[in-house]
């Protein structure tokens, strides 16, 4: 049991909305960053790797997450039974880590630093 069930727990549009809200603040930065520092981590880059990750991915990634998840969110807690939750989500969260595959095989921007002949490409696509 999530706590925004506890503290939300009739299905209905008012309570759906506190919930919805609650989990896109709460939850989805932190597993976004999770998500893009780990897996950059994971590759075999370093720290700063990570770090520069996330600045070049977290934002557009969560822009797409809060329409999203949403969406997903709503339909799950008024439309589908609690029977059938786990499936809908699962389902839902195929195609979100499509995305999320997706989005973090996608070059990110030059950094100075990185850029073999020293230009400054700050926020130019590679």
């Amino acid at each position: 049991m999530t706590i925004a069930k506890v503290l939300y727990p009739k299905p209905i549009m008012s309570h759906t909305l506190k919930k919805v809200a609650l989990e896109q603040v709460t939850y989805t930065p932190f597993a976004m960053v999770s998500f893009l520092f780990g897996m950059t981590l994971m590759e075999g880059k370093s720290i700063q790797d990570g770090v520069e990750e996330i600045e070049d991915k977290l934002w557009p990634t969560y822009k797409v997450g809060v329409v999203y998840w949403p969406i997903m969110q709503m339909i799950n807690y008024l439309k589908i039974s609690e029977k059938n939750r786990v499936p809908f989500l699962s389902a839902a969260s195929l195609g979100w880590s499509t995305f999320l595959a997706w989005m973090k095989s996608e070059p990110g921007h030059i950094h100075p630093d990185h850029n073999s002949n020293n230009n400054i490409a700050t926020n130019v696509k590679k």
